[in-house]
C-alpha cells in the first residue's frame, strides 16, 4: 500500500470515530469524566429543587445526562429551570407540582421553552426533562426526543 493513500484511510477512519450521534445522550461514565467543566453534549440546567422533585430527578431515565448547576456552583447553564408545589384553587385542594423551562442560551433573561403542572413530582420533572432534551437536541440540529434509549 502506498504511503498517502495509507494516511488518507487513516485520516478517514480517526474522522468517522472522531463523530458522535446528536441523538444520543452521554452515559454516566462520560459525565463523571467531565465533571468539573461544562459538557456541551449534554444540556446544563440552573435549578434549586426540592427533595421531592430531585429524588423523582434522580430516578427518572429521562433525565440521564442532564447535569444540575446550583446558582452557588461556577458555570454556563443551558436553561433555568423552576419549580413549585402548590394546591389548586378548587374545593378539592390539589396538589400541582409546577415546572418552568428558559432557554438561556440565546440572552441571559431566558426565553420561556415550556410550562406544565402535574398531579406527582415524578410526572412534572419528567415533563420537564423531555422539554429540556428536545429544545437542547432541536438547537444542536438533531431530532427531538421522544423515546430515551
Amino acid at each position: 500500500m502506498k504511503t498517502p493513500t495509507f494516511f488518507t484511510l487513516c485520516l478517514a477512519i480517526l474522522m468517522t470515530s472522531c463523530q458522535e450521534r446528536k441523538d444520543q445522550r452521554p452515559t454516566p461514565e462520560l459525565l463523571k469524566k467531565t465533571e468539573s467543566t461544562v459538557n456541551t453534549g449534554a444540556p446544563v440546567i440552573l435549578a434549586e429543587m426540592s427533595s421531592e422533585f430531585m429524588d423523582a430527578f434522580k430516578e427518572l431515565t429521562e433525565c440521564r445526562g442532564i447535569q444540575i448547576l446550583t446558582k452557588t456552583e461556577n458555570g454556563k447553564a443551558d436553561f433555568k429551570v423552576l419549580t413549585s408545589l402548590t394546591k389548586a384553587d378548587t374545593p378539592e385542594m390539589e396538589e400541582l407540582w409546577l415546572w418552568t423551562v428558559f432557554d438561556n442560551r440565546t440572552n441571559a433573561e431566558g426565553e420561556l421553552r415550556g410550562a406544565g403542572n402535574e398531579a406527582s413530582a415524578a410526572s412534572a420533572i419528567k415533563d420537564m426533562c423531555s422539554n429540556v432534551w428536545d429544545a437542547f437536541n432541536a438547537r444542536r440540529g438533531g431530532q427531538p426526543a421522544t423515546k430515551i434509549p
